[in-house]
């Protein structure tokens, strides 16, 4: 096909220039389109250049519609949807119809015929092909699995309970629409459903022109898209979001409500692609059960990291040359570099025999990052399994697995301790010094190796780990000085590091936590602060926070004052995950996690409850200023009928102390030099800007004539 022209509607102007008149023609006259005011273009001759010459007279912005049309069509012309496309109108239409499609010549005229004919077949097209390209470029893309594959037709699926867990669970207020369909792009023996989730999206705001008026503001909500598949014979399923929490409740909502998974006691698995045994060798051995069926193994392609952010080196040679002395030529290049030397894609040859054919075939397939791959798009279902079967005996496939409901509850006191730490990164035996179980957390990717520590000191001494260690058999490491001579041995856990996913910890927290409901994404409020959902307690809804490290004084004043600043809001109930000074912050109960925990150290609703109600009592209790102080830096303030507020720092804590006391002694007002000491004249110097125009005059009043007081 020619390329599209550098002109106003170079879309349009290629589509005309290269389909058929006669479908050209249907189009131009197509009612989307009546605005240009074309009328009927009919087949007599030069009719096309005449509706042609009046599209060119009109601005980008009038023939806009028209030209994204086009741009859509000449997508579809290419031969991976005209495949699709064909498979999807012998499955769906009229015989005439298919008929007369199969007599169209071009990928182009075949996809300008559906889009002016079959509009529904055009659409099913798109939507299942960008699908195939969200999984086979690992963009916005997650795949789960099942324990046990559950056969499934899309005549089983109720819609209208999947929508009301989503709509539930991604707090979508506009709600959304749910549409199924047999996938027709692979192998015709393949039994994948996808599925097509749309609702709002986020409104948008622009400034409309037109000519001879004054821009004017115009707002639109624009449709949100998610794509989920379920392959019944692999027991998988895909998603496609660009929200990591939106894929990962989609994925749980579809097990959930469509197959009928308890995730508690059936927890759905992932698997990673590994690509660092690339790094060490590019020899593909044959596993015994495929040989005579797999002929030849060969990696074709490789390409690491330059030690520059978005840049790769590359080395790719033939099916029967060796790879072996291109690979070391390209990690010598980068040894040394910051950050290179990291196999990002590798693409693999495959030679072998067809079942029921005496002529070898081949076939390749791509592996890029953690989870982009172009193995399930490969069109035969021979060939899918031949290279899953290779990647596991390479051990190039991890695989993961969410937390039980007894893994989480024998887990959970370790890991809220994690979530303080994170994200790290932090050594193996410090994991396990706080009681984590570096196996149980690998496997639900709550911890990720990261390698060795580049550095340690031993004895006021640094010495070398990372790339310069020597690894020996019994798993210790030998460091370096720093002219490479070797140096003490260590256990490995000692200078093993590992990242803690703060994501992977809050979505195991809520999903023991069953009686959270997760009204939308998580929104992090501050780095200590996350809002994850709201939960029923005596008929009212009420929001709930999860917050760490709130032992810290300056996290916990941190914390106190964004709960503070929020819109208002019914109190609230704040999930502490160790130790609080305090059982308010802002106007919201704090409840550490633990003591929702039955004796199991299964989450309790009940449990949550009454701490809640206990705590709000608490707070509502007592007529009198207070200050409850936390050792001589941390205190809260709090003054009945205006709320509580924490205060951070020994000075402070002082100056807030002395008008508490004159408080309740009369409410007498404290002098400006008794509060602010020497070389100050206003309590704003104290306590600092900002906390002075959240106390003011809400907590501390002036008392006049140079005075202060706790506000009445």
């Amino acid at each position: 096909m020619a390329k599209r022209s550098a002109e106003n509607n170079p879309s349009l102007e290629l589509l005309i220039k290269e389909a058929a008149p006669a479908l050209v023609g249907k189009f131009l006259s197509h009612p989307d389109f009546t605005s240009l005011g074309l009328g009927v273009v009919g087949q007599a001759e030069g009719a096309v250049e005449t509706a042609v010459s009046e599209i060119r007279r009109k601005s980008a912005a009038a023939s806009f519609q028209i030209e994204q049309a086009a741009s859509e069509i000449l997508d579809q012309s290419e031969d991976v949807p005209d495949r699709l496309a064909l498979r999807i109108v012998e499955e769906r239409l009229s015989d005439e119809f298919i008929s007369r499609y199969r007599d169209t010549v071009g990928g182009l005229n075949r996809a300008l015929l559906r889009w002016i004919e079959a509009p529904s077949v055009f659409v099913e097209v798109d939507r299942t092909w960008r699908f195939q390209r969200f999984r086979e470029t690992g963009r916005f893309y997650e795949g789960r699995f099942v324990d046990i594959p559950i056969r499934l037709s899309t005549d089983d699926i109720e819609c209208d309970k999947l929508e009301q867990e989503i709509e539930s669970q991604l707090g979508l207020v506009d709600g959304c629409k749910v549409y199924a369909w047999n996938d027709l792009s692979a192998d015709p023996r393949s039994d994948r459903i996808i599925l097509l989730v749309m609702s709002g999206g986020q409104n948008v705001r622009v400034r409309e022109w037109k000519t001879g008026q004054e821009p004017r503001p115009l707002d639109y909500q624009p449709v949100d898209e998610f794509l989920i598949s379920y392959t019944p014979s692999r027991g998988m399923i895909e998603v496609c979001a660009q929200d990591p929490v939106a894929r990962r409740v989609l994925g749980e909502s579809f097990a959930k409500k469509v197959l009928n998974v308890d995730l508690l006691t059936r927890p759905l698995s992932w698997e990673v692609y590994n690509l660092w045994r690339f790094r060490e060798t590019v020899e593909l051995d044959i596993p015994a059960h495929l040989k005579g069926r797999v002929l030849a193994t060969t990696v074709i392609e490789a390409s690491i990291t330059a030690g520059i952010k978005g840049q790769t080196f590359s080395a790719k040679c033939g099916p029967k040359d060796d790879m072996r002395p291109f690979a070391k030529r390209l990690l010598a290049a980068v040894r040394g570099l910051p950050g290179a030397g990291r196999i990002v894609r590798v693409v693999i040859h495959v030679t072998y025999q067809p079942h029921g054919r005496e002529r070898a075939s081949s076939f390749t397939f791509a592996l890029s990052g953690k989870n982009r791959s172009t193995v399930a798009g490969l069109r035969q279902r021979e060939r899918i399994a031949i290279a899953n079967a290779l990647l596991e005996h390479w051990k190039v496939v991890e695989k993961y697995q969410s937390l039980s409901g007894a893994e989480m509850s024998t887990a959970i006191p370790n890991i809220l301790r994690l979530l303080d730490h994170a994200p790290g990164p932090v050594e193996a035996d410090m994991i396990e010094g706080l009681g984590g179980d570096i196996a149980l957390l690998n496997k639900a990717s709550i911890t990720v190796r990261r390698g060795l520590a580049d550095i340690v000191l031993l004895e006021d001494e640094l010495w070398n780990v990372g790339d310069d260690a020597v690894l020996k058999a019994d798993g210790s490491v030998v460091a370096v000085d720093s002219e490479k001579r070797e140096g003490p041995t260590l256990p490995r856990k000692v200078v093993e590091q590992y990242e803690i996913r703060t994501d992977e910890i809050l979505h195991e927290i809520l999903s023991a936590m069953t009686f959270v409901k997760r009204t939308g994404r998580r929104v992090s409020e501050t780095k200590n602060l996350w809002r994850v959902g709201s939960v029923e307690i005596e008929g009212v809804t009420i929001p709930v926070w999860i917050a760490r490290n709130l032992d810290n004084g300056e996290v916990c004043a941190e914390v106190d004052t964004a709960l503070r600043r929020m819109p208002d809001l019914p109190q609230g109930v704040v999930l502490a995950t160790g130790v609080s000074p305090f059982q308010c912050l802002g106007s919201h109960v704090v409840v550490p996690i633990t003591s929702c925990l039955g004796p199991g150290k299964e989450a309790d609703a009940e449990l949550l409850k009454t701490e809640f109600l206990a705590g709000r009592a608490l707070a509502a209790a007592g007529e009198r200023a207070r200050l409850l102080q936390v050792g001589a830096t941390l205190a809260k303030l709090v003054v009945p009928g205006k709320g509580e507020i924490v205060v951070n720092g020994k000075t402070r804590v002082d100056a807030t102390r002395l008008m508490v006391d004159a408080a309740n002694a009369g409410g007498l007002a404290v002098p400006t030099g008794d509060i602010c000491g020497e070389g100050m004249d206003h309590p704003r110097q104290v306590y600092g800007t900002a906390l002075w125009k959240d106390l003011y005059p809400k907590f501390i009043e002036s008392g006049g004539r140079g005075s202060w007081r706790i506000a009445r």
